[in-house]
């Protein structure tokens, strides 16, 4: 007789769809903690985060919640939805890290949320519950519901109205549902401008094509006829009523801020690389095995299910929510891999459907030999993930061991149970534990490794000496050859860059009393330039915008003698 866990056998005695809605919020509530460990702990990321993050400070601080200022420029990199909630989270839990991405954590749930009702309702229990643990488990989704740039909460939007124009797609296009994909549209546009129409546009061009490829089996099929029901006219009354309001007042307090905005984040984006972001054709098609682990093992049997059953009105709109999307990014010059989230949830109902057939198929799909070499092959590449972050120890020696151990070991651990698990065929449980195997992995790095790993926080810890030791006044402390955006967040938002100012004994005079340089600025400066001041602090650590290696001085300028 097979013996169950406790809580395994209490699932199984309930009914279908009350144990769908337990096994739903659990994951809900492991995606909540997974999305908020570490959150204000690890230091803000890259260039961006710090960017959005400084910003909606400043707004609170300044009480300017119309025209966004990073430092002492008009920030026109997006509209001002996203500093809103930022700057409201900062308000009740003050103007840190953690305030700053938990708009991001709240978007993402609030997604999970509406992706179980609503495919609990439509598409069945099953589905519902292997597209939300998918989707909410993958590498991408993870990342940004835990930094504070938009796109988490531009996807709550973009994921909304796809859903809406699905149901105008079968006909269920009730005034409710067109409202609530226009007022979903409007909250896109007022997150990141017109690239929430993109992504529609695309969805619906592409969905009109595979209509017409699956007339031949459906002659009553009408490929483009559902459109009628978006109502572009009320569509635009409700975006203008949302976005209008906005739109009229940064025009009135900040006459540059639209035309830049078009100019240089829209057309310049679509037409040109910016800041270096490009790619290859391809670019996006290359880095979703990366971005969609651990589920893009399955990547090749999704697809070639979701062509199987393109009868399907379901399957023929998730898959054009993929591939609509994902060509636009394509033809779009500025390439990060992020761009791609907004295909993410369609493409995990594909790959649920496709996990489901194969499950009630006792494993079709995932028990060949091509499919086992496939999977050993998987497991291979994580295993090598998992040993990656040991080579930070050539580098950074001092790096504690037990956190990077505990971390590679989880990761170890749940490799071994998913290949073990593929080669019994026990594809369910195989796949539950790439899921929680994941998280697992994330609340290990996030909760213990990464807080522990100093090389991280050159900015937080510099930052915190400059709290402690500088003049706290705007332009009293700048930085040179460190450009690094975090570390005016963590320094409290009044360093300034040096400009064309460089530490040079010519522009001594010009320079403030205390500086921020790297040990290259320093040494090459000259000894006549450094007997004028003395080295405070230093830190050793990763520069994310410099994309190097970067021991940072603290130095301040000695009095005349």
């Amino acid at each position: 007789m097979v013996k169950y866990p406790p809580g395994l056998y209490l699932i199984c005695l309930m009914k279908p769809r009350a144990a769908t809605n337990l096994k739903l919020a659990i994951v809900l509530l492991a995606a909540g903690i997974v999305y908020l460990v570490g959150n204000g702990t690890v230091g803000l990321w890259d260039r961006d985060e710090p960017r959005y993050a400084q910003t909606s400070r400043q707004m609170l601080q300044n009480g300017d919640w119309i025209v966004p200022h990073y430092l002492d420029k008009v920030r026109t990199a997006k509209p001002v939805l996203i500093y809103w909630l930022q700057a409201g989270a900062m308000r009740i839990f003050g103007d840190t890290d953690f305030a700053a991405r938990l708009p991001s954590v709240v978007a993402m749930l609030i997604l999970l949320m509406i992706l179980s009702v609503v495919l609990s309702r439509t598409i069945g229990p099953a589905r519902a519950f292997w597209t939300v643990l998918i989707f909410s488990s993958s590498l991408l989704t993870i990342a940004l519901a835990k930094i504070c740039l938009t796109d988490a909460v531009l996807l709550l939007w973009i994921t909304i109205a796809q859903l809406c124009l699905y149901a105008i797609f079968r006909g269920k296009g009730s005034w409710p549902v067109v409202l609530t994909m226009w007022i979903a549209v409007g909250l896109g546009g007022l997150t990141k401008g017109p690239v929430i129409l993109g992504v529609q546009a695309a969805t619906a061009l592409v969905l009109g094509l595979l209509n017409h490829l699956a007339r031949r089996r459906d002659p009553d099929i009408r490929p483009w006829a559902w459109l009628a029901g978006v109502r572009p006219l009320v569509g635009i009354l409700v975006v203008a009523a949302i976005v209008g309001p906005w739109l009229y007042e940064i025009k009135r307090r900040s006459p540059e801020f639209i035309q830049t905005t078009v100019q240089h984040d829209v057309f310049s984006r679509i037409l040109k690389p910016l800041e270096g972001h490009s790619g290859p054709p391809g670019y996006h098609l290359l880095t979703v095995w990366g971005t969609y682990l651990p589920w893009s093992l399955l990547l090749p049997m999704t697809l070639i299910v979701a062509w199987k059953n393109l009868r399907l009105p379901t399957t023929r709109f998730a898959l054009a929510a993929v591939i609509g999307p994902w060509l636009m990014m394509e033809a779009v010059q500025t390439k990060l891999p992020h761009y791609l989230l907004p295909i993410f949830p369609p493409l995990a109902f594909l790959t649920a459907d496709a996990l489901v057939r194969s499950i009630r198929q006792h494993g079709r799909g995932l028990t060949s030999r091509g499919a086992r070499v496939g999977i050993a092959s998987w497991c291979i590449v994580m295993l090598l993930i998992g040993l990656s972050p040991w080579l930070f120890l050539i580098e950074f020696p001092a790096t504690p061991k037990l956190p990077l151990l505990a971390t590679t070991g989880v990761m170890f651990m749940a490799v071994g149970i998913i290949y073990r698990n593929f080669r019994k065929g026990r594809i369910e449980s195989a796949a539950r534990t790439m899921a929680f195997g994941t998280f697992a992995v994330v609340v290990v790095a996030y909760g213990y490794f990464l807080p522990r790993a100093d090389f991280l926080r050159l900015s937080p810890e510099t930052g915190a000496d400059l709290r402690r030791l500088a003049p706290s006044q705007v332009g009293q402390v700048m930085m040179t050859d460190y450009m690094e955006p975090s570390l005016a967040f963590y320094q409290g938002g009044t360093i300034r860059e040096a400009g064309d100012l460089g530490f040079g004994l010519r522009f001594l005079n010009q320079l403030p009393d205390w500086m921020v340089i790297t040990t290259d600025a320093w040494n090459s400066a000259g000894a006549e330039m450094r007997s004028h001041w003395r080295i405070v602090t230093h830190h050793r650590g990763l520069y994310y915008a410099g994309g190097r290696i970067a021991e940072v001085l603290v130095v301040n300028k000695l009095p005349p003698p």
